[in-house]
């Protein structure tokens, strides 16, 4: 009979545990699983021989984009659970705005939601900043998406993303609660 139970039980822990639900989280296979509209979104590696993203200003895309349905998830394992999204970003220069968006998407394909990290004119880090957000998915969430938008960017502008990470977490201690 244990063995039965922790058998059920073993996908719901693995799924618990902090494995990171996307695939490619550095960009180190080029951008296997994304859609991307831009050649100036590309894959670089440091002097460590690490990948991540890098975005410069496309004068024929205004709008760049790159985006990624993450696979393998069902309704149950999403629904008003709590999610962390963490990355690191270096912003040489920004003039236009950078997004990164978790999308809730209901069954029938339409947007329930966005949880979105704005970067915009005046954010600067030449140096890795570690970013990390909580966010609690709407009960009606089936799927969900990861976005990056950069919007207007200016000659000399360029975001950089790497270690980008989306786990299954537990719900922050309620407030006042003894």
């Amino acid at each position: 009979m244990r063995v039965k139970i922790m058998l059920l039980l073993l996908p719901a822990m693995l799924f618990a545990g902090g494995k990171n639900l996307i695939s490619n989280p550095d960009f180190q296979d080029n951008f296997a699983g994304w859609w991307k509209n831009s050649s100036e979104i590309t894959s670089q590696s440091d002097d460590a021989g690490g990948a991540y993203l890098s975005c410069r200003r496309d004068p024929a895309q205004p709008q760049q984009r790159l985006i990624a349905v993450l696979p393998g998830l069902t309704p149950e394992e999403l629904r008003g659970n709590w999610f962390t999204l963490s990355f690191q970003a270096r912003l040489i220069s920004l003039q236009g705005v950078v997004t990164v968006k978790v999308r809730q998407i209901d069954a029938d394909g339409r947007s329930l939601g966005y949880h979105t990290l704005r970067f915009c004119q005046y954010d600067t880090a030449p140096d890795w900043q570690s970013i990390s957000r909580e966010y609690r998915m709407h009960p009606k969430t089936a799927q969900i998406g990861i976005y990056l938008d950069c919007y207007y960017l200016g000659e000399n502008d360029q975001f950089c993303l790497r270690a980008l990470s989306l786990t299954r977490t537990e719900p922050p201690p309620q407030e006042g609660a003894n």
